[in-house]
């Protein structure tokens, strides 16, 4: 009799069925072992193995316990399931870019920022962004079009409803301008004095200005003048 050839040295050919139903055929080297076998099936068909489980069946499609370094030689398996971790709801999809358009900010006057968002989305999953790009407060942020006399934007609107690509955004817990600190109270004497002064001064040069005279021996000299006082000595 021929010897029988060793499970473990030689090729298996396994069906292999793909989340959603779909049946492949794979031939697998019995030195294989099972983690190593999940990795190469789920490169094979673009899965990612942290996602996903074997189930191993025999020719009677009973299920049969292994562990991750058992040597598929070793189990003699017919059939090998790949399932998503967690039930079918968790099967990746194909990647799908999402959809993106160039939205222009506004900001403290004549300040702009670009940022890349999804225009189908609600305002308020975009107000992150916005805030983020122009440092301001999330709770405190306001988003106007360019004609803000209608005011803030509904944020469970989204850019397409408004039909804008470019909006204005406002954080209206900006600390106001500062008014000057209102005068101390020897800043105030000190004015009231000085409009006392200046008043004093206002009332003596609205009066006649006098004019003194003097004349001496062959000596004459006026000081002011305007009126005139002689004496004589």
């Amino acid at each position: 009799m021929e010897e029988e050839e060793n499970p473990l040295e030689r090729e298996h050919t396994l069906a292999v069925v793909l989340p959603g139903g779909l049946e492949k055929m794979a031939t697998v080297h019995g030195s294989k072992p099972v983690m190593d076998l999940l990795v190469t099936l789920c490169a094979q068909y673009h899965l990612n193995p942290s996602d996903f489980t074997m189930e191993i069946q025999s020719a009677n499609r009973n299920d049969i316990s292994f562990k991750p370094s058992t040597l598929i030689g070793a189990m003699e398996p017919h059939r090998i399931l790949l399932k998503p971790k967690g039930g079918e709801e968790k099967i990746k999809r194909p990647y799908m870019p999402e959809f993106t358009v160039r939205l222009l900010i506004n900001y403290k006057k004549n300040h702009k920022a670009v940022v890349r968002v999804n225009p189908r989305v609600p305002l308020e999953q975009l107000l992150a962004a916005v805030c983020e790009k122009c440092e301001f407060a999330l709770e405190s942020t306001i988003l106007l079009s360019a004609n803000d006399s209608e005011g803030p934007l509904n944020l469970s609107r989204s850019l397409d409803d408004y039909g804008l690509r470019e909006l204005y955004a406002k954080d209206i817990a900006e600390a106001p301008v500062e008014t000057p600190p209102l005068p101390s109270k020897e800043q105030k004497q000190k004015e009231k004095e000085n409009r006392g002064l200046f008043g004093l001064f206002r009332r003596i040069k609205k009066k006649p200005e006098k004019v003194l005279c003097f004349t001496l021996p062959q000596l004459s000299f006026t000081i002011v003048r305007k009126r005139c006082v002689r004496s004589r000595f």
